[in-house]
């Protein structure tokens, strides 16, 4: 989808503001100036401390699991346009409508789509000009700095038996083998199998939330081998299992004690992981990922 470079959306509770993108013009409104928005597309500041090796070269090396960053400062230089000095008036204190709680920036430019959330503050220039007032800016600190693809990815997962296991029957008895060899419902229902894929350039942690009647609680296998669980029954109230976090909520209280398997799974950028459901039950997982970027 092509949206106008750089149109911006501000969202606080149940306010919206929306910035134009380009030249600022004689439309009233608000504009994203020329000088742009900073600290969008390049990395926050790196929290990488590095140790000088006592003998040798250089220091030693930082593996990949070690390279973090620290939370994103944006500044968004933005102008208000009125003919009438009320409305400009009107516009500026808008701006001041985002102060004091949790704000979205939603930056749609070309088709990259993309939001990251924090708290902000708002500088307005002095000079109090007839009908343009530029060189204001406005300063959102995002203690999560990944951004965000704003269209998720979802897919549903279902038991695929409601009770019992899959794998080979030996009959009543346990005699012998029963032919024909089955290996159960899971093996073939493509209900209980899906694929999370992120788009992005950089790790996406997904979200998992798990909808009763789940008796037996929740095992979710990621790949070949690892696994994600949670022991105890699920009913109306869903299960949240946040891959950031790592934690495991209910009706928001934290139950991460139920977990049996933390398996905790993060998809590679630019990359996919398969994801089974192995429990049996009547419930279904909702899968949530987004396309993320640092």
């Amino acid at each position: 989808m092509n949206h106008t470079i750089e149109t911006v959306e501000l969202r606080a509770g149940a306010t919206t503001l929306t910035l134009h993108g380009g030249a600022v013009d004689d439309i009233d409104g608000l504009y994203v100036t020329e000088d742009g928005i900073e600290g969008w597309l390049s990395t926050p500041d790196l929290k990488v401390t590095s140790q000088e090796r006592g003998i040798g070269d250089g220091a030693h090396d930082i593996p990949d699991g070690m390279i973090h960053y620290a939370a994103r400062t944006i500044t968004l230089h933005w102008a208000a346009v009125s003919e009438n000095r009320d409305a400009l008036q009107r516009l500026i204190t808008s701006m001041g409508l985002l102060t004091g709680r949790q704000i979205t920036i939603r930056v749609m430019d070309g088709e990259q789509d993309t939001y990251c959330t924090g708290y902000a503050s708002v500088d307005v220039n002095a000079a109090w000009p007839d009908r343009v007032l530029t060189k204001n800016q406005l300063t959102i600190v995002c203690p999560r700095p990944e951004r965000l693809a704003w269209q998720e990815q979802r897919l549903q997962l279902s038991a695929a038996h409601a009770g019992g296991g899959g794998g080979l029957s030996y009959g009543s008895g346990v005699k012998g083998l029963s032919y024909p060899l089955s290996y159960g419902d899971v093996a073939v229902d493509a209900r209980n199998v899906g694929v999370l894929r992120n788009g992005g350039t950089y790790p996406a942690a997904p979200v998992f939330t798990v909808h009763g009647p789940m008796p037996d609680g929740v095992t979710l296998r990621m790949g070949s081998d690892a696994i994600l669980a949670y022991g105890q029954p699920i009913g109306m109230v869903p299960l949240v299992l946040d891959c950031r976090s790592r934690t495991a909520t209910i009706g928001g209280m934290d139950v991460s004690r139920g977990l049996t398997a933390r398996g905790f799974p993060t998809v590679p950028a630019g990359g996919s992981v398969p994801v089974v459901l192995e429990s049996p039950g009547g419930g279904v997982v909702d899968c949530l990922i987004r396309d993320t970027y640092m």
